[in-house]
């Protein structure tokens, strides 16, 4: 009672923030921003911090960084609930990620609102770290050109993005990377191996697998997407156990993780050597999660965040994307090279259902494999990682 006590006595004292983005869904990709901000955050100062969020697991996150007062909002962000953080809050940090894959006038104009009431109540706002899939009607022009008047920033993670906004002559809009790039964890800068130990792997060793669910539970058991699943399942297979692969491990990594450990199962069913699932019971942290990938002897990601570890830790990697926004950063880094998109439906980002180019695919991974690449990774990453460390840079004059 007394801690609690001298805890809220503290809290009166601390600038307050509140975070929204896509949190709580146990997203590997999301669930890193969050932590990225939170590290930008505790490089500042000390603050209270909210996190509007649909579940609360995150202790194990908070705790990784005692000056910061942390907590969930758990509630409907809705009327009387938003209101009172707007009011409570000194600063609301919008995003990041991929917050906007569709154009919805009604999901813009609700966010224009909401940031002008955080205006009348002087809370200061800004939107961070976000991608734009598309902004082609005058209605929704006409809203993020407002939109931008009314923040104090918005940091682009793409390029593509970034010029959307410039087209319509948005205010305050600045080019960077996934924010992502912007930390290193404590147990990268220790070059801590205890991730390998979890999962009984040795160091270039074994290939590390990002392989999304890419349709919901009723799509995959439909005649049309379920003979895509198999198809797209086989593929993974084969890939897998080429001849170049035999001496490696496959390590498969869930990101979404209910979603991602049923199209993971039926993979392994195929896979000819050693492989190791890394489910919950292997108890990885989210830092170690993202060490896996520096110890890879190479990658195969369909997950965007997938794609982007690996370029942080320079480690090749054979991308498959099924969304711009995978796809932007590729081509706008020129890695078009190691890139093979895959249509999932017609509503979806590339408007059209195909299937993978498996022959290329597996061409990629044996060059990668085989220590062939031209691809200069090394280059490329200090590239992202200075333009992320700009972006950083921006939020903490904010702060201070």
């Amino acid at each position: 009672m007394v801690q609690d006590f001298i805890r809220e006595i503290l809290r009166l004292n601390m600038k307050k923030v509140l975070i929204k983005g896509y949190y709580g869904y146990e997203n590997l990709g999301d669930d890193f921003i969050l932590y990225t901000l939170l590290d930008t955050l505790s490089s500042v100062g000390k603050f209270d911090v909210t996190v509007v969020s649909a579940g609360d697991k995150y202790t194990e996150l908070f705790n990784g960084f005692p000056n910061l007062n942390c907590s969930v909002m758990t509630k409907k962000w809705r009327k009387f609930s938003k209101i009172k953080e707007l009011i409570r809050n000194d600063y609301w940090i919008i995003g990041g990620g991929g917050l906007f894959p569709s154009e919805s006038s009604a999901d813009f104009n609700s966010l224009l609102s909401e940031i002008k009431l955080a205006r009348f109540f002087h809370t200061k706002v800004c939107i961070y770290g976000i991608d734009i899939n598309s902004i082609t009607k005058k209605e929704n022009k006409k809203i993020w050109k407002e939109i931008s008047q009314c923040v104090e920033f918005i940091v682009c993670r793409n390029r593509r993005t970034y010029n959307l906004l410039k087209e319509i002559d948005c205010k305050n809009i600045i080019k960077s990377s996934d924010i992502t790039f912007s930390v290193e964890t404590p147990i990268e800068k220790e070059n801590n191996t205890e991730c390998l130990k979890k999962i009984n792997c040795e160091q270039q060793k074994y290939i590390l697998w990002a392989i999304p669910m890419p349709w919901f539970n009723n799509e995959y058991k439909e005649e049309v997407h379920g003979e895509r699943y198999k198809k797209l399942v086989t593929d993974i297979q084969k890939a897998a156990n080429q001849e170049c692969n035999k001496e490696l491990k496959h390590v498969f990594l869930p990101f979404y993780y209910d979603m991602d450990m049923k199209i993971i199962s039926d993979i392994v069913k195929g896979i000819d050597g050693e492989y190791v699932i890394c489910d919950k019971a292997k108890e990885l942290t989210i830092e170690e999660k993202r060490q896996l990938f520096k110890f890879a002897k190479a990658c195969v990601s369909m997950r965007f965040h997938g794609v982007m570890f690996s370029l942080y830790h320079q480690t090749p990697v054979a991308i498959i994307s099924y969304s711009n926004k995978t796809s932007d950063v590729i081509k706008e880094y020129g890695l078009q090279g190691d890139l093979i998109e895959y249509g999932i439906r017609p509503n979806a980002d590339f408007y059209s259902e195909f299937d993978l180019q498996s022959d290329k695919l597996n061409r990629i991974i044996s060059t990668i494999v085989m220590n062939k690449t031209q691809t200069d990774y090394a280059t490329i990453s200090a590239k992202l990682k200075e333009n992320a460390a700009q972006a950083k840079k921006i939020l903490q004059d904010w702060f201070k």
